[in-house]
């Protein structure tokens, strides 16, 4: 058992990013960061090894498409955001996010923001939006590899809808 600090706000999310090597792992935190962790250097003092920057409120959920390349992230920012791996920003030069709506409580007050505004040095491969996500932590998914290949993803929304 290890325990590693982010030395950020809340975690809310930490997934395995890849069936093949369960050495890569994500985090997602209420500062709107998700950091990318390799198992085998975790321990006292340890970094990540990279980051993702996009999301301009917390991130509700991570999932790892687990071929290594691709993660999905859900966020208080209602988007969800595709990553490729290739893509993440060295965790010591990476550009950190402003949060023009703190103190917003998603919990209880509307998104006060357009769910259109795109974070400074984005690097996602994609921006989705369209669900809600307020009064709890919406998750989405790759769809199943059985039966589509994961190539759809889909997320809850506070509306009562799923949006694929």
């Amino acid at each position: 058992v290890s325990t590693q600090s982010t030395g950020t706000d809340d975690v809310n999310a930490v997934a395995f990013g890849d069936k093949n090597n369960p050495n890569l792992l994500f985090s997602g935190s209420d500062d709107a960061l998700i950091f990318v962790w390799d198992r085998r250097l975790l321990g006292n003092g340890s970094t990540p090894v990279g980051e993702f920057v996009g999301h301009f409120e917390g991130i509700t959920f991570l999932e790892g498409k687990m071929d290594g390349r691709y993660l999905i992230s859900n966020s208080k920012d209602q988007t969800m955001k595709l990553w490729d791996l290739r893509k993440m920003a060295n965790y010591k030069s990476a550009l950190r996010p402003t949060r023009p709506y703190s103190p917003w409580d998603y919990r209880s007050m509307p998104f006060p923001g357009n769910v259109h505004d795109r974070a400074i040095h984005d690097s996602s491969v994609q921006t989705f939006c369209g669900h809600s996500v307020l009064r709890t932590l919406i998750r989405c998914h790759f769809s199943p590899v059985y039966s589509t290949g994961q190539k759809y993803i889909y997320t809850g929304s506070a509306s009562g809808s799923v949006y694929i």
